[in-house]
Order: structure tokens, then sequence, then C-alpha cells
């Protein structure tokens, strides 16, 4: 989703000069009752770092599953956010 990109920041727009992209406040509207929303999971990659940015916006990012805070399989620790079913390896 094009959003808040700018045409120096050396990104490959196909030679276009004017990048086309959605209005930072109206995506983030549009946004923030799915990303706040219980009954939605999102599966995000190194979430903290996202919250804190969403935070800034005004967006409490929650039902968050994120892979990258899940122990291994071998280690097989206990988490509420990661799948207690695995096999053992």
């Amino acid at each position: 989703m094009p959003l808040g990109h700018r045409g120096g920041d050396e990104l490959d727009l196909g030679g276009e000069t004017e990048i086309k992209q959605i209005p930072m406040r109206e995506a983030l509207d549009l946004l923030k009752p799915v990303l706040e929303d219980e009954a939605v999971l999102k599966i995000v990659q190194n979430a903290k770092s996202d919250m804190v940015v969403l935070a800034r916006y005004g967006i409490a990012l929650t039902a968050v599953d994120d892979p990258a805070s899940c122990p291994t399989r071998s280690t097989r620790a206990a988490s509420s956010i990661c799948p207690q079913s695995w096999p053992a390896t």
C-alpha cells in the first residue's frame, strides 16, 4: 500500500515523478477500526515496533500474533501467542 512514500526515497517507481498514494490520515482513519478490533487477529512480524509507530498516530494495535516473538519449536516454551500444539522435534 503506497503510504507516506516520497520520490527522494530511492524507490523504483517506474520513472514516475509523482507518487500516487492514499493520504496518510485518510488511510489511518480507515485502518484504525480493524487494527483496534479485538475480534480480528493481526499477524505481524516484529509487532512491538509497529505498535510504537501506530501509537504515535493514536492507534492501539490489538489481537496480535507475532511469529518473531515465538520460541523455537525445540524449546517448546509456553507463550500466550505461540502455538502450543507444535510437535516435539
